[in-house]
């Protein structure tokens, strides 16, 4: 409203509009009040990712779809983006997104309870009540992590390592490490196989 209100002081809008307008406020209840909504949103997101990375339109399988419909999605629309994004980037070459794209996501970047915040997005505190390895678990988050950033930055790992407070340098450690290698043709990583990483291959 204040935009508009600047609008019409320089005249660059009308003001009898601008009132008509202000009588008429447009309010968009969040997801959670919008549940039938999400299906259809659903695909309209997965066309345009799918058409902005240039590669075929994926499908959702029921299973998928099913499960994005009963999450709460405190960041609205833009978080589903994220999600249904990343689930994209997980799925790589398969043409149809199943619940496990769909699940790393949920459990590391979602957060009912404290967690500690990465960027726009929440790490998951993980449960205490059984031992787990701390170094599995920070592993794991790294590596979804570098991921995404390459896939979001359309395989361009310095952009990505700046995205996430990394020098080139300590880029290229970590993806060594967490046997990430060189982003293929949708600039997503690979994950090396065990010969390739060990110097075998």
């Amino acid at each position: 409203i204040r935009d508009l209100q600047a609008l019409v002081r320089a005249g660059r809008f009308r003001e009898d509009l601008f009132y008509r307008l202000s009588v008429f406020p447009v309010t968009v209840p969040p997801l959670t009040q919008r549940k039938a909504d999400i299906p259809q949103l659903v695909q309209l997101v997965v066309r345009k990712i799918c058409l902005k990375e240039n590669q075929p339109v994926k499908e959702v399988s029921p299973e998928f779809l099913q499960m994005v419909v009963d999450q709460s999605w405190p960041g609205n629309v833009r978080e589903l983006e994220n999600a249904v994004e990343y689930a994209i980037t997980v799925a790589q070459e398969r043409m149809i997104l199943e619940v496990p794209d769909l699940q790393a996501y949920l459990r590391n970047f979602t957060n009912p309870g404290p967690g500690t915040e990465v960027g726009e997005r929440t790490v998951a505190m993980p449960s205490l009540e059984n031992a787990f390895s701390l170094d599995e678990h920070l592993d794991t988050v790294a590596r979804e992590l570098i991921s995404y950033a390459i896939a979001r930055e359309n395989g361009n790992v310095t952009r990505a390592a700046t995205r996430l407070g990394l020098s080139r340098r300590r880029m290229s450690l970590y993806m060594e490490r967490l046997g990430l290698s060189a982003p293929n043709a949708r600039g997503r990583p690979r994950m090396q196989s065990s010969g390739v990483k060990n110097g075998q291959g």
